[in-house]
This record gives C-alpha cells, structure tokens and sequence, in this order.
C-alpha cells in the first residue's frame, strides 16, 4: 500500500504534464500566408506584411486588452489601434531577428567559402 502512495503523485504529475504539452497554442500571426493565416495585414510603421486568421480581433482583444477594458470581440477592420500597435510591434522586432539571423548565416556561409 505505501508503494501506491508514492508512485501515485509522480504518476499523477506525469499525466498532468503530458496534457498541458497537448494544449497547443496558436500563434496571433504568422509572416507567410497558409490556409489557417489567409488575411493579410501590414505594419502601419514600414508597412511589413503579416498573415492573421479569421479570429484575429476576437483574440487580439481578449489577450492584449487590459482587465479594465470591455473584452467584446471587434470585426476585423476595427482593431483596438494601441493593440493593432502592440501586433505590429511584435512582428517587426521578429522581422528584424529574423533577418539578422539570416545575415549572420550567410556572412558565416561566405567566410566558409573564402577561407577553403
């Protein structure tokens, strides 16, 4: 029986852990169109395209909206604009690493090449 109390709570907490993996996020945008991301949108700043789905207001405002505010979903053309900000922030600062990552890559690819 005290077998069973001890290997109940780790069993226990590898289930636990295990379903929470399951749950699977879904991004707010992505940077290439697919079937799920089909709605283009820009950055207002450097006009950057980005790709959301057809949940993008109901999700945005019931993530970035602060408790204060009203959570009711928006249509798609009226986006919080401080929130469609916050958006367009995000995607630029993952453009920008993604492009240094991409720089790097091809400056280390060309010193490889050089150096041969």
């Amino acid at each position: 029986m005290s077998y069973l109390t001890v290997l109940f709570p780790l069993l226990l907490l590898t289930l636990l852990a295990f379903f929470s993996n399951m749950r699977k996020e879904t991004p707010l945008y992505q940077l290439e169109p697919s079937k799920d991301y089909p709605i283009q949108r820009q950055t207002s700043r450097h006009g950057l395209p980005y790709f959301v789905n057809n949940d993008f207001a109901k999700v945005l405002n019931s993530t970035l909206l602060s408790n204060n505010k009203p959570l009711t979903p928006l249509p798609l053309p009226q986006v919080n604009i401080k929130d469609k900000e916050a958006v367009d922030e995000m995607v630029e600062h993952k453009m920008i690493r993604l492009l240094r990552e991409n720089c790097l890559a091809e400056r280390q690819y060309l010193h490889r090449l050089k150096s041969r």
